[in-house]
C-alpha cells in the first residue's frame, strides 16, 4: 500500500469481481467497495529468455 494506492501482483482473469476495502479507526469504520477487471495476463519475458 502506498498512500492511496494498492498494488496487486500476479493478478489473474479469475481474480476480477468485487472487493471491499475496509478502513476502520477509533471515530469508526468506512466501507467502499471497488470492481477489479483484470484484462490481460502478465508475462515475464525476462525469465522466458533462453540463450
Amino acid at each position: 500500500v502506498d498512500d492511496r494506492r494498492i498494488e496487486i501482483r500476479n493478478a489473474r482473469l479469475s481474480d476480477s469481481g468485487n472487493y471491499i476495502c475496509v478502513i476502520e479507526n477509533e471515530a469508526g469504520e468506512a466501507r467502499k467497495t471497488y470492481q477489479l477487471t483484470v484484462n490481460g495476463t502478465y508475462k515475464n519475458l525476462l525469465n522466458s529468455i533462453e540463450i
